[in-house]
């Protein structure tokens, strides 16, 4: 299933570690069962992600390697009167879904349908090595990024770390963010995870100085064998309301070309697809004053084919969810999909969305999880469903790929996605992790660490257009 789950933690005064609760009572499923005012709610406190003091929750609990647990514990979700019902819940009852004591109007039990057996922490939860992704050199120059409004901080937060204080990262305005430098990967390719786009800022231009403008975007245009023109704002209130003005200015600026030189003009190609050679991607962003800034760079190495990052999937309404326009935005974005007959499971995979996707590639899917598929998904002759935990699946011999999209605690997601490295069940993994609601960057770096140590070689992270509160990771062996 792939309700959003709600990553804010609540005022309560526990946390989700070890205490006297019953085994298995975070079930996100229907019913009375209370998820309140228990000692061991997700409120404010001392709980962290992982090895540092970070906290999420209320308590000591740790998400990562230490004491606490998500084993057995008093835990409920609210606090005092505002939790979903007082008093200890049963074992494994505390309700999200339908009920008195839910967080609404939801069906399914998420927490049961994709966490851990009721056994406690789910197996290999603690185990996995946390190995860092190697870092490169920095690239030179000064950068433009951008991102979702509501992560500019997050993208601050990441360049800062990766750069440090040479960096000279600042906020330009919302969704736009400068730095000296980008970071890369130790094979030299950029390595961002919340930013959409980068440009390698050539020139930065006035609101007064079209001229110097069109000056700049020839002489890239000479000097390039071809070239995608993207002209755009970043995707905020108010950059979207110069939208218009950058459609206009790209036209303009594409008839000018076509006056002073055909034979230039006629060097343009579409910019969606890599597979374009030597291509340069000219970028002309648009600011809150009025001006603009100039960026070239090779296509083949930019963070993103579509103008702005904003790479819109198209999808047939008949799609049994929304979800599927991730998938194939994550799939674009690899570079790579699923071939006909390849092996994939999909973790997590009701009503059917991404492994609607993945039929439609004639792969053979093999979807996990307890809640039942759209009946037309279900019936396909590529598919398998087993209704299981995906904490508790294991599968009959090694598959090509492993997709998961599941509501969860993004750390024991990824500890489950390092599993199938260590125990070599995949090739390669497509999966989406929601994301707590502070220290974003600090956390990512945590979960590639956790996959990346279980032995996947090359693990890569974007907070994709579809993106909300979470990020796509991929990684291959």
């Amino acid at each position: 299933m792939r309700p959003r789950r709600d990553t804010r933690r609540g005022p309560g005064k526990g946390s989700h570690g070890p205490g006297k609760a019953p085994h298995g009572a975070a079930s996100q499923g229907a019913g009375k069962a209370s998820q309140g005012a228990g000692k061991a709610s997700q409120g404010a406190g001392k709980a962290s992600h992982g090895p540092g003091k970070a906290s999420h929750g209320a308590g000591k609990a740790s998400h990562g390697p230490g004491k606490a647990s998500h084993g057995p514990g008093k835990a409920s979700q609210g606090a005092g009167k505002a939790s979903h019902g007082p008093g200890k819940a049963p074992h494994g009852v505390a309700s999200h879904g339908a009920g008195k004591a839910s967080h609404g109007p939801g069906k399914a039990s998420q927490a049961l349908a994709h966490g851990p057996p009721r056994s406690g922490t789910p197996e290999g939860a603690h185990t996995s090595p946390r190995v860092p992704i190697p870092r490169g050199t920095p690239r030179e120059g000064t950068w433009l990024w951008t991102s979702r409004e509501d992560a500019t901080e997050d993208l601050v937060e990441e360049l800062r770390l990766a750069l440090g204080a040479e960096g000279r990262v600042r906020v330009i305005e919302p969704g736009l963010v400068e730095s000296r430098g980008a970071p890369t990967f130790d094979d030299g390719t950029i390595d961002v995870t919340f930013a959409r786009q980068g440009v390698l800022v050539r020139e930065s231009v006035g609101p007064d100085e079209g001229e110097r403008l069109l000056a700049a975007f020839v002489a890239h245009v000479r000097a390039s064998s071809g070239f995608v023109l993207h002209v755009w704002a970043p995707d905020t209130d108010a950059g979207n309301r110069r939208m218009p003005l950058c459609a206009a200015l790209e036209a303009r600026l594409a008839e000018q070309l076509a006056a002073i030189d055909p034979t230039l003009a006629a060097r343009r190609v579409s910019g969606e697809t890599r597979v374009i050679g030597d291509a340069t991607l000219i970028s002309i962003v648009s600011l809150a004053s009025g001006g603009h800034v100039l960026g070239a760079q090779p296509l083949r190495e930019a963070v993103s084919p579509f103008p702005g990052g904003r790479a819109r999937m198209r999808v047939d309404s008949d799609r049994p969810s929304r979800a599927a326009r991730k998938v194939e935005e994550a799939l674009a974005w690899l570079g790579v999909s699923p071939g006909a007959g390849e092996v994939c499971v999909d973790l997590g995979a009701a009503p059917g969305g991404w492994s609607w996707a993945l039929l439609e590639r004639r792969a053979r899917v093999i979807a996990v999880d307890p809640a039942e598929l759209r009946p037309d998904v279900a019936r396909h002759r590529g598919m398998r469903h087993e209704k299981k935990s995906a904490f508790g699946y294991e599968p009959d011999e090694p598959v090509d790929w492993l997709f998961c999209d599941m509501a969860w605690r993004p750390l024991e997601a990824a500890q489950l996605l390092a599993k199938w490295g260590r125990r070599r069940w995949t090739r390669l993994v497509v999966a989406n992790l929601k994301l707590p609601m502070k220290q974003k960057a600090k956390i990512v770096e945590e979960l590639r660490a956790i996959v990346h140590g279980g032995g996947f070689s090359r693990v890569r992270t974007r907070q994709l257009y579809h993106d909300r509160d979470e990020i796509t990771l991929t990684a291959i062996r």
